[in-house]
């Protein structure tokens, strides 16, 4: 972390709380993003979905996380458990022949239990909100072609963790944070295939961190958010009785964000990509079935944890309608895996995640 010049004189008990915490749960990103799902609404996916030229959407997500680090020796246990919700809706809209605009509104709240297994245990409990609007405007060449461009944003209000121990409870509040991002791509739609890319430039911003131990006495400090750029390939083609999607995302992370003692950030450059079908049986009920993987995003090994590890999802879901207007219902599930070596310890790092998906698509 990036400390202030603003220190509290504290009690050593306290100042051991709270430095015990710190390293426990230092990996940790006070962040907190979504577990891996395939994310339906990139910039990508809106564009290559929007099969007329006004559309309406929306989603919600029911997910369940249960994260495990194992430590060996001497074979300690630290575990990551969420429950999430996430919803988002959105719509296309052409303002005239050829000028429209294409809104979206991500949110999520993740409840978050950290714990290890000691005793007493030492648990980390916190609440976070994230919000996600977003907002471009398209304009379509007479060769149809469609070029959009716009924002993106990121907001999280004040969230604090709150730690308890067999000393007492202490704790961090983040303070509130915003970021917006810009991006610009192209799409293009003609029969039984459509595609295109799009480019998210990176931006970062700092938020503070008020560090408060069991007595009351506190440390300030603060912390480099950020989002990365991003450089989006998708597609939709039609193929052996199968609708089939993919999108392809480069993820530039390195040089941005929070950085470590010797200027290095902690985070590096990777990719996902997902590959989905949908199969129509026919009276307007199909299957869709879609895979998704994300490689390891921690530019140090110091710096795993269970948001930065490789992982995979798996998407199914009944489609009640057409490819172009439905409604589906299905569930996701994730696992990930990864494992570091340190001179001082060797820990494994793994998770599984379960949610009920359900949405809507109306061309209009």
């Amino acid at each position: 972390m990036e400390h202030t010049k603003y220190f509290v004189r504290m009690p050593c008990a306290a100042k051991s709380l709270l430095i015990v915490c710190l390293v426990i749960f230092s990996l940790v990103p006070s962040m907190s993003y979504s577990f891996p799902m395939q994310d339906d609404q990139t910039a990508g996916s809106m564009a290559n979905d929007a099969k007329k030229r006004n559309n309406y959407w929306h989603h919600l997500d029911l997910g369940l996380f249960d994260g495990r680090i194992k430590t060996s020796p001497p074979d300690s246990f630290r575990y990551d458990r969420r429950a999430e919700v996430a919803a988002n809706f959105g719509f296309d809209r052409m303002i005239t022949g050829r000028i429209g605009t294409r809104l979206n509104i991500k949110g999520d709240l993740v409840r978050k239990r950290l714990s290890d297994d000691s005793v007493p245990p030492t648990i980390f409990d916190t609440t976070i909100q994230t919000y996600r609007p977003s907002i471009d405007f398209t304009f379509v060449t007479d060769k149809g072609l469609e070029l959009f461009g716009g924002v993106i944003a990121e907001i999280q209000p004040e969230n604090s963790m709150i730690s308890e121990t067999q000393n007492g409870k202490s704790t961090t509040t983040y303070g509130d944070s915003k970021l917006l991002a810009r991006r610009f791509g192209v799409v293009r739609r003609a029969g039984a295939w459509g595609g295109g890319f799009y480019y998210q430039l990176s931006t970062e911003s700092k938020r503070s961190i008020t560090q408060t131990a069991f007595d009351g006495t506190s440390i300030e400090s603060n912390e480099t958010i950020f989002l990365p750029s991003r450089v989006g390939i998708f597609g939709a083609f039609s193929a052996y009785s199968l609708f089939w999607d993919f999108e392809l995302g480069f993820i530039q992370a390195r040089g941005v964000g929070q950085k470590d003692d010797t200027g290095n950030t902690m985070f590096t450059d990777h990719f996902d990509a997902k590959l989905g079908a949908l199969y129509m049986f026919g009276s307007n009920v199909g299957m869709k079935s879609a895979v998704s993987h994300k490689t390891q995003s921690y530019a140090n090994s110091a710096y795993i944890n269970l948001d930065t590890i490789p992982a995979t999802t798996v998407r199914t879901s009944i489609v009640f309608g057409t490819p172009e207007s439905n409604n589906y219902i299905g569930i996701i599930y994730g696992f990930g895996r990864d494992g570091q070596s340190l001179p001082e310890f060797n820990s494994t790092y793994e998770y599984k995640a379960a949610a009920l998906t359900t949405g809507l698509v109306i061309p209009l």
